[in-house]
């Protein structure tokens, strides 16, 4: 009688493994790992619930400028020679910080949204105008700004790298709107003397238009969150001369300039809900 009762056990307990009411296969089992069940034993693990489709990211880095004009001289010979100054040539590389959301359309692309905030300190001692007597050299303004960008990003396929191992690359662009700061060039100094007015208003802070075509790639560091690196190419857009002094001066059209391309290179954050 005891065996009938083992054998009837047995086959009902073969039966509800059959009907899917033992091991769940579905889309949160877990079929593989510690976890995993085997012949006579359940699976206790809690299952994993599906990540959001939401994130949010940030990242830190700088800007190495390669574009753009700080000063927009007439290089003629004269009572006063203005040069042209290069963006590169009047600030330092500066620091950017992001804070933003992502939204996972697919498996291969998201939608972005980062707010900024960007500084670069000026470079002293900067050469923008001569005569025959001497040189004129000045220190730019910090440059800040800080706005908002969209964007659309592209994961490509899975690659190896050494150390790093398996990680995930991407493509992204942006275009965006960001807030000037008002710039002037201080400490103006003729053969090293100051001179009067020892600053020049250069450009008024204005609403500008941002563009970012991003490569970069993340590493997961566990099931929510990822770290990874990018660069590309960014363009912060025109403001407006600030006519102030130079107008109906030699220093006429000198702040015709203030747009400027340049190469990021940030570490980036990403956390998934």
């Amino acid at each position: 009688m005891r065996i009938l009762f083992l054998g009837a056990a047995a086959v009902a307990l073969s039966g509800c493994s059959w009907l899917g009411m033992g091991n769940n296969y579905g889309p949160y089992s877990y079929n593989t790992g510690p976890h995993s069940t085997s012949a006579g034993h359940v699976s206790t693990a809690p299952p994993h619930k599906p990540l959001s489709k939401w994130g949010i990211t940030g990242a830190i880095g700088t800007d190495f400028i390669v574009g753009g004009n700080a000063v927009t001289g007439n290089d003629t010979p004269g009572l006063l020679n203005v040069h042209q100054v290069p963006m590169r040539e009047a600030y330092k590389a500066g620091y950017r910080g992001e804070a933003g959301l992502t939204y996972a359309l697919n498996g291969k692309q998201s939608l972005t949204i980062n707010g900024f905030y960007q500084e670069a300190e000026g470079k002293s001692g900067v050469v923008f105008a001569n005569n025959l007597g001497g040189t004129f050299t000045g220190q730019f303004g910090d440059y800040k700004a800080y706005g908002i960008d969209a964007g659309l990003r592209h994961n490509l396929a899975k690659a190896r790298m050494p150390i790093l191992r398996s990680v995930q690359p991407y493509v992204e662009g942006r275009i965006g709107i960001a807030r000037t700061s008002d710039i002037q060039m201080d400490n103006i100094q003729f053969n090293g003397v100051g001179v009067v007015p020892p600053t020049i208003p250069m450009y008024e802070g204005r609403y500008i238009p941002t563009a970012s075509a991003l490569v970069g790639f993340e590493k997961p560091i566990s099931r929510h969150m990822s770290i990874g690196l990018e660069s590309g190419i960014r363009y912060m857009g025109k403001g407006d001369s600030d006519d102030t002094f130079v107008s109906g001066t030699p220093l006429q059209g000198m702040n015709n300039g203030s747009s400027r391309w340049s190469i990021p290179l940030q570490i980036r954050g990403r956390y998934r809900f």
